[in-house]
Order: C-alpha cells, then structure tokens, then sequence
C-alpha cells in the first residue's frame, strides 16, 4: 500500500447525518485509502450503562437502531436498506455478547457500528469502500489493552486489501494476542488503533479528526485562548499524562517512534500538528495550559513514619493501586502521608465529589482492618500543568509562574519541576 494520510474520526466528529456525510466527503477528498471510527458521540457510555445494568435484549436493539436510522435516513435508498439491515444482523451478534455477559465484545462494539455507517456514507458518494471490526481487521492486544504492532501487523495488512478501496475500520475492539478472546484496548484509545494502522502501512500522516479546531493553548472555559500551531511528540504527551485528551499517549509513542506527524483538527480548520517540532523557542515562549480537577488524601496516624508503622504507607498505596488510583505528588512526616489522586472518567454516571467520599470511607475502613487508628481527610484541589519544550531554555519561567498565581490570590501546596513540565496543585 504506498505512503498515505490514515484518517481517525472521533466521537464528536460522528455524531448524526450531516456529519457523517461530511466525514465521507472528508476522505475522498483526502484520498485517504484508511478511515478509522470511534463509536458516535455518547454510544460507549450507553453500551456500558447497559451491560452494567441489564436490559432486555429487544429494548437494546431498539435503542439502538433508533439511533442509527437517525443517522443513515438521507443516504439513497439503496444504501439505506444495506446499512439497516447490516446493523440489524450485527445488533443480533452484540446481544449474544450481553447475553453471555461477554463485557468486552458487548462495550466495544460502537466502534463497529460507526464503521459500517460511514462505509455506507462513502459509497453513497460513489467511493468504493468496506468495512471491518477491530477484532475483524486483525488487532491484537496484550492483558492492559495495549495493542501489540508486530503481532498485529501481518493481519492488519491482510485486511486493508484491495488497494483503491477505502478500508473503514472500526477501533477500540480486537482479540487478546494469546488467547484470540475479545479484548478491548484502553478507554479512549482508539487514537493508538489509528497510529498502529499508520505504522503498519508507513503513512506519511495521521489525521484526527474531533470535534474542535486544533490543541488549545488554554481550554476554552479558563478565558481567552488560541489555538497551538505545533507541540512536540514530548509536549502533547505530558498534556495527555496530565488530563488533556488532546491525543491517546500510545498514539504519540507509536507516531514519534515511526516519525509520523499526528494533526489534531476538526474538517474546517489546519489544526495542530504534533511532530518532532515545538512551538515554543526561548525567545517566544508559547506553552500549552492544562488546567485539572484532583483530589488530595490526608492520613494522620501517629504511627506513620515509626519502627511499628512500618508498613502503613505500603498498605495505603496497596490499597490505591488495587483500586487502578492514579497516585501523584507524594509527600511525608511523621505522623502524617499526602498524596494526590485522580477520580477516574467524569463522564460515567455518579457525581465525581460522591466518589471521592466513598473512596475516603473505604480507605479509612481498611486501614482500620488492618489494626490502624487512621483519620483519612480530603480535599478538591486544582493542578495546573503548563508544557512548552522551550522553557527548559528559559531561566525564570516557574517564579514568574509562581508569582501570576500569588497575584491572584491562590496558595500553592506543592511543586514539581521539570526540564519541561511545571505541576502547581493549588488549594484556594
């Protein structure tokens, strides 16, 4: 297959009629031989509200193809009637997976179901184009949903045959590379089932396509902002590992150790490219801000930090990691352990502000089960993230950052600093 665009449409950029058309359009255009889908917009969250709370299966396949109908009800005729019928056959399929509370095959099934919708959508312009599951397309994944290249390889190309047909292929879902068992990759990965694709097929590009113009230089809630030009491989990832879906961080580690430059942009705008490039210089410091919601976690003990308490803090980060606690800013003395966590996907259902209540009772209690006298306190705290390559360059950068936030009146707790990456958890 020669050196081409592979091009990832996101939740928010597949979301009705109109933007699947315009979705089509986009990859003929492009000449893009690859299209890779996320399920629409809100189709995940439902698919797992589902299967954790059971429903029948004639309301499921209700639901759903409600949805759908909505979204394939102005292709011609023709195409209408093939896509129906193809969703009807493959709602079938999905409700023997929750029939069989097979979790994996049940959730990530959107994704599939977008694929077959915007093949159809191709083809109504007259583009030849089929489409594939994840599973179908040949992914392979290990235990922690990481998609393994070198397995995959060899099946994917298989699958994204004949060349001059666009190849609709659904993300998220393949097989467990020793077992062939359903498995789904990581939420939000389907980025990473794009730059494996583009990896396979040595694309010159990777296009992500969501529902915004590009990366921000601040989200748009905090106030003014622009819109970045260039991040580097390095920038992009600590925005990621630090709370802005600007690009799955698998995506950006398969991109930069192949050299395919990512662009993050909506079908209107030039958008931000990630690359080797930054946009920021010591003589023009431009730096992406990323703003986030954590929590802080107080235990006080006495025991903490002596001969008999030994093993307190090993439990506490026991218990953390047994509940998947993303653990961050640790700090310690006598009597006392800090640290930070993250509350998890704030799309899914319960208030975030109630979980970090129970997590803190829970906590509590085994500390108390395991011969402890803890009293485990908390607090909502906010971190503020700031990347930018060229500051590493740039001497004064975190007291002049330090000294914005004390102008405006917000106390800092605690610090960490980097050649590039400045962390400011804030209390006030």
């Amino acid at each position: 297959m020669p050196e081409s665009t592979v091009i990832k449409y996101g939740g928010g950029a597949l979301k009705d009629h109109e933007s699947f058309s315009r979705a089509a359009y986009h990859q003929a255009v492009s000449c893009s031989p690859v299209a890779v889908t996320s399920a629409m917009y809100g189709i995940t969250n439902r698919l797992l509200n589902i299967y954790e709370k059971g429903a029948p299966d004639s309301l499921v396949k209700t639901e759903f193809l409600n949805c759908y109908w909505d979204v394939a009800k102005y292709l011609p005729r023709e195409f209408h009637d093939l896509a129906m019928n193809e969703l009807k056959v493959e709602m079938e399929r999905v409700t023997t997976f929750l029939d069989a509370r097979n979790r994996h095959a049940f959730i990530g099934a959107g994704e599939g179901h977008s694929a077959i919708l915007l093949k159809y959508h191709i083809q109504a312009i007259k583009i030849p184009a089929f489409h594939r599951n994840g599973p179908d397309a040949g992914f392979l994944l290990d235990d922690h949903g990481i998609i393994d290249v070198e397995k995959s390889r060899d099946r994917l190309l298989k699958s994204l045959t004949p060349n001059g047909t666009v190849a609709v292929i659904g993300g998220y879902l393949g097989r467990h590379y020793r077992t062939e068992e359903f498995q789904i990759g990581s939420r939000n990965s389907t980025d990473a089932f794009a730059a494996v694709i583009a990896a396979v097929i040595g694309a010159k590009r990777l296009e992500i396509i969501k529902d915004v113009p590009g990366v921000y230089s601040v989200p748009m809630e905090y106030g003014k902002f622009g819109i970045i030009n260039n991040l580097s491989y390095n920038e992009a990832e600590k925005m990621s590992d630090n709370g802005s879906p600007v690009v799955h961080p698998s995506a950006i580690s398969i991109a930069r150790k192949n050299n395919i430059p990512i662009v993050v942009k909506n079908l209107e705008s030039p958008g931000t490219t990630i690359s080797h490039e930054s946009q920021t210089t010591p003589d023009r410091f431009v730096a992406a801000l990323v703003p986030e919601k954590i929590y802080a976690i107080t235990v006080l003990d006495d025991l903490i930090g002596s001969y008999e308490g030994m093993k307190y803090i090993p439990h506490i980060i026991g218990f953390e990691e047994r509940f998947g606690t993303d653990i961050s800013v640790i700090s310690s003395k006598r009597g006392w352990f800090s640290y930070m966590i993250r509350m998890g996907d704030k799309k899914r259902g319960e208030d975030i502000s109630d979980q970090f209540s129970k997590h803190k009772k829970v906590l509590e209690e085994y500390l108390v089960s395991e011969g402890y006298h803890p009293s485990v306190q908390g607090e909502e705290v906010g971190v503020i993230t700031v990347v930018g390559d060229g500051m590493k360059e740039r001497k004064g950068t975190f007291a002049s950052l330090s000294k914005l936030l004390a102008d405006k009146g917000f106390s800092v707790r605690s610090a960490i600093q980097g050649d590039e990456n400045y962390t400011l958890p804030d209390i006030s």
